[in-house]
């Protein structure tokens, strides 16, 4: 159950690219816990799961422009002609708005360096103060 939460939390951030060479445009950083957190699911033995909430707390947000693209699989950068980055942290549910709903908004950054945004790096930590101090992911839900 946790490894699908976090399979989720891994494909967190999706980032819509500029695609202008020289000029200023707009960056989208987006949320998505995907169909299982907001529609639920039943598991192998037959249990109903449903989650209220999973807030995860993301820090350290940076978008990339690589050359040659970012390969996941090697696991590191190996170039990055752009670097964009999100000041500060923010919390996150997942399992926020109904079924059919879009990608959640978590920041958008105005007159950055237009280019293919193709790597994304965050970070998951607890944040320090709020209602999620010492906890950087929350899972409420139900199990029938």
């Amino acid at each position: 159950m946790l490894k699908h939460v976090l399979i989720a939390v891994a494909a967190l951030l999706l980032v819509a690219p500029v695609m202008a060479q020289d000029e200023v445009g707009t960056l989208t950083f987006t949320a998505n816990g995907e169909d299982f957190i907001r529609q639920g699911f039943v598991s192998k033995d037959g249990w109903d799961i449903s989650f209220s909430n999973v807030t995860v707390n993301v820090s350290q947000v940076r978008a990339y422009q690589t050359s040659p693209s970012y390969n996941p699989d090697e696991g590191e950068l190996v170039r990055s002609d752009e670097m964009v980055g999100l000041p500060g942290s923010f919390v996150i549910d997942l399992a926020e708005g109904d079924e059919d709903a879009a990608p959640l908004t978590v920041a958008t950054l105005e007159d950055v360096p237009a280019g293919f945004y193709n790597a994304l790096a965050w970070t998951v930590a607890p944040p320090m103060d709020g209602d999620m101090a010492g906890t950087a992911l929350q899972i409420a839900g139900t199990a029938t």
